[in-house]
């Protein structure tokens, strides 16, 4: 059995991780439909559904990022052993590729299943194929990639893992009420130009760390690392 076999298998056999999958894909499908009703009748601008498909659907690749790890045993079944792999000559770009791609899934197919649930009622085709096609691949890409190689090259994933629950969070929170504070307190809904700027620059921002990230990856510190 592949590696990437044994991980895919091993995040989704994951029933604690997997329920939560469901879960907020069903929770975040319900917002999709939901952001009907805000454009509909309560705020009654097509900016707001720009906002959703550009932006919003960032806070659901925070939150399954954060639940990712769901518990001790995948993280040590996840990243244990990597030594021994790395010391049979199995490269190591490719040992990075078959672990990031199971949290990639994880992190990218709930937020297009929102995307495309807003294109339905919506109609906004372009947009929402520009958010499928580029924004959402390259931010969940990125992602994963940062947590993978963080992950191997830590000595203590715990710490990583506290670190990525208090980031996501803080942008769960800004993504979801600061538009909300900003129109309550001005009027202002956050047209399409910002929330088109803010994903490419957030992408953009994500890829390149992601790049410097993987760059500094390599297997004589992840080796070491073992032997902590």
């Amino acid at each position: 059995m592949s590696i990437l076999t044994k991980e895919f298998r091993l995040l989704y056999g994951n029933k604690v991780f997997l329920l939560c999958f469901l879960f907020f894909t069903l929770i975040y499908s319900a917002i999709g439909y939901g952001a009907r009703y805000v454009y509909e009748e309560v705020v009654n601008d097509l900016n707001v559904v720009y906002y959703f498909i550009f932006v919003y659907s960032m806070s659901l690749t925070l939150l399954m990022l954060q639940v990712y790890p769901a518990s001790n045993d995948i993280r040590e079944q996840a990243y244990g052993g990597v030594e021994n792999i790395l010391a049979t000559g199995y490269p190591l770009s490719k040992l990075i590729l078959h672990k990031m791609l199971p949290i990639f899934s994880a992190l990218y197919l709930p937020s297009s299943i929102m995307v495309v649930i807003i294109i339905i009622w919506s109609k906004l085709y372009l947009a929402g194929l520009v958010a499928l096609l580029c924004i959402l691949p390259v931010i969940n890409a990125g992602l994963s990639l940062i947590y993978t190689c963080t992950v191997l090259l830590s000595p203590i994933p715990g710490m990583v893992m506290n670190q990525i629950s208090f980031y996501a969070v803080a942008g769960i929170f800004l993504l979801s009420y600061g538009p909300v504070l900003i129109y309550r307190t001005t009027g202002y809904v956050v047209g399409i130009k910002v929330s088109i700027l803010l994903s490419f620059v957030f992408s953009l921002l994500v890829g390149f760390r992601a790049y410097r990230k993987f760059k500094k990856t390599d297997k004589e510190t992840i080796i070491i690392r073992g032997d902590y």
